[in-house]
């Protein structure tokens, strides 16, 4: 009976330290956007992301990210390969974001 009781505890905690994890990965999703376009761009600006919505397994995500100079313009970022597409008519944002 006690194997059976610590059996259930560890299955309960893993599931919560996974389920922890993936939201934690989640939330931090637009600031490592967000960070990555700033790279991209060379900028110290503060980069505000809205994530439309995610692509290829969601291994893809496409979005809009703005600038505090009000220059906004449509991105794709591939969580995979670190691959960024910071133009509506770039062929990567194409395939992406809009054949889907």
């Amino acid at each position: 009976m006690q194997n059976l009781i610590v059996s259930c505890l560890v299955m309960v905690v893993s599931a919560i330290l996974v389920a922890g994890s993936y939201l934690l990965s989640e939330d931090r999703l637009d600031e490592r956007v967000a960070g990555h376009i700033a790279d991209t761009l060379g900028t110290d600006q503060t980069v505000a992301v809205t994530i439309d919505k995610k692509v290829n397994n969601d291994y893809g995500v496409c979005g809009r990210y703005t600038l505090p100079s009000g220059e906004g313009r449509a991105f794709f970022y591939n969580e995979v390969n670190g691959h960024m597409a910071l133009k509506k008519d770039t062929e990567r944002y194409r395939i992406n974001c809009l054949d889907t």
